[in-house]
């Protein structure tokens, strides 16, 4: 029985000194999420109505899929804090705060620590997905119904397709490369 009672605390300390990387959400973070909760409230109707923002079901087996579609996730995350954040009252002067005036600087504080979270993760984490949905931007912009795109899109399309139908194989090759060097790696040893 005590050794059953120290396994279980010794767990528990494990568990509360060594976060599981990835894992871990901060406490302040969790508290200024509830806080801001308590401000931004919608009915339980509209909480669970099944629409969820984002999938649950992102590109999963595909890593790379996975973290550019994480990445979105993010950047959209950043453009709602952002409007959130205009959307408060411009703070009045500083001579006179009413409580209200606090409350408001209050939410501005708490939605720049999140906005300042998701940057950095952004920042460490998820450059090169931002990156490619940089040059992906443009895509969104192309014109289907002016006729010079259509004519350069045929121009372009044997080169494009060529591309397309070899990076599954270049791809292929290179986890085919990683497989034989892990395997090297691991006779070597």
């Amino acid at each position: 029985m005590v050794t059953m009672v120290t396994a279980v605390v010794g767990w528990c300390l494990c568990l509360a000194v060594c976060h599981v990387r990835g894992s871990y959400i901060p406490v302040e973070m969790n508290k200024t999420i509830q806080n801001l909760l308590g401000h931004y409230t919608i009915t339980n109707k509209e909480l669970f109505d099944g629409k969820p923002i984002f999938s649950k079901e992102p590109l999963s087996g595909n890593l790379q899929a996975e973290m550019i579609y994480m990445s979105a996730i993010l950047q959209t995350y950043d453009k709602i804090l952002n409007q959130m954040l205009k959307e408060l009252p411009t703070p009045g002067p500083t001579t006179a705060q009413s409580s209200g005036d606090k409350g408001t600087a209050e939410l501005r504080s708490q939605l720049n620590y999140i906005l300042k979270k998701i940057t950095n993760l952004r920042i460490q984490h998820y450059n090169k997905p931002e990156q490619l949905l940089k040059m992906l931007q443009p895509l969104r912009e192309v014109q289907f119904n002016n006729t010079v795109i259509q004519s350069k899109a045929l121009w372009e399309f044997i080169k494009v397709y060529r591309e397309a139908s070899s990076l599954p194989n270049k791809l292929e090759k290179r986890r085919r490369r990683r497989r034989r060097q892990t395997q090297m790696s691991i006779r070597g040893h």
